[in-house]
């Protein structure tokens, strides 16, 4: 749903999801401008309580963050929140 302003950037087997905030694919921001976005989005959802989310390096200059979901009691209503908060 939100695919214009973010994207996944790894994904597994598992319960994690890696993905950056992109700002927008049809008017593409520079590598340098994204990482410092999204390392502010991740130091704005540590302080605000959103989520615990982790920091996430490729190819030693594309910074993202790791999500790691474990609560077997997290439904679709969460993560939609999550992402609510993420556009705020």
């Amino acid at each position: 749903q939100h695919a214009e302003q973010f994207e996944v950037v790894g994904s597994g087997p598992l319960n994690i999801i890696c993905f950056r905030c992109i700002v927008s694919r049809s008017d593409p921001v520079e590598l340098e401008t994204l990482n410092r976005l999204n390392k502010q989005l991740l130091v704005a959802i540590q302080e605000r309580g959103i989520a615990v989310v982790s920091p996430l390096v490729i190819n030693n200059d594309t910074f993202a963050l790791r999500m790691c979901i474990v609560n077997h009691r997290t439904q679709m209503s969460d993560m939609d929140h999550f992402m609510q908060q993420l556009l705020r």
